[in-house]
């Protein structure tokens, strides 16, 4: 299935359901070592605000590598995913652990959490999607609503700013022709949704949360691929230490394809 006949289902599950038969979900994170640096960001952040009991949800779970990561460690993860192969991938992944739930659901509607049960909340997949301003603003508030008043919540989003040069990697031709609008280079929404930093800042600000850090989570490891992914074992872990300690510069966030916010209620 080609992109345009992507645009036109309406339904969001068959939609999500289809493109991910397109993109590689499960190796997204660990395909290379400039990959894996986004996980690496997260996993970093993350470690700052777990207590050993921490119940943790995870909002776009897809095929489980945060939640299998955690469920690993011991703590108590429960998984929101609503591609179903990815669920179907997720559930054998988490039958090896008894502290490992999965939910065939939407993140927008959490009813069947209660307020207040979560240390942690994971938004990393379901703002990628949702176009609709009013299901953002549901999806956020939800989540935060089952967030303890002590916990924190990490939301990631898209750059839109960073998007013209990484896709010039793959098409040299893209600032040409590119899905753009050639004035203000915001990127037509689709098949992901992409923001502005200031955007992202006041679309979490407006759901109530409040913004303690902003981190560039993968900063430019998808433009820099090739040399990264070349590196040696010692040239690689010292380039990690470089990006950890730039990661929430910030005259460096807006060269980095993803962010992630970390916050409150």
């Amino acid at each position: 299935m080609d992109m345009n006949k992507l645009k036109n289902i309406t339904d969001e599950k068959q939609q999500l359901n289809e493109l991910y038969k397109l993109f590689d979900e499960e190796n997204r994170l660990k395909r290379s070592k400039a990959a894996r640096i986004e996980f690496i960001t997260s996993l970093h952040i993350i470690s700052d605000y777990l207590k050993n009991n921490s119940r943790i949800l995870d909002l776009g779970a897809g095929v489980g590598e945060y939640t299998l990561f955690f469920a690993n460690k011991g703590y108590e993860v429960h998984a929101v995913e609503l591609v179903d192969h990815h669920v179907e991938k997720l559930n054998k992944k988490a039958s090896a652990f008894d502290n490992c739930f999965v939910y065939h659901q939407s993140a927008v509607d959490l009813s069947n959490f209660d307020d207040n049960s979560f240390d942690v909340v994971l938004l990393f997949g379901p703002l990628y999607h949702i176009s609709d301003a009013q299901q953002r603003s549901d999806c956020l508030l939800e989540a935060l609503r089952v967030l303890k008043d002590d916990g924190t919540i990490f939301v990631s989003l898209i750059n839109n700013d960073i998007i013209p040069l990484t896709e010039s990697v793959y098409d040299t031709d893209y600032f040409n022709h590119g899905d753009y609008n050639k004035e203000t280079f915001k990127v037509d929404d689709f098949p992901f949704v992409f923001f502005n930093l200031e955007q992202s800042h006041q679309m979490l600000v407006d759901s109530g949360m409040i913004v303690e850090r902003i981190v560039a989570t993968d900063g430019v490891s998808e433009l820099m691929a090739s040399t990264i992914n070349q590196m040696s074992d010692e040239a690689y872990q010292q380039y990690i230490k470089y990006h950890l300690h730039y990661c929430e510069d910030i005259h460096r966030l807006s060269m980095s394809n993803h962010w992630l916010f970390v916050g409150y209620k």
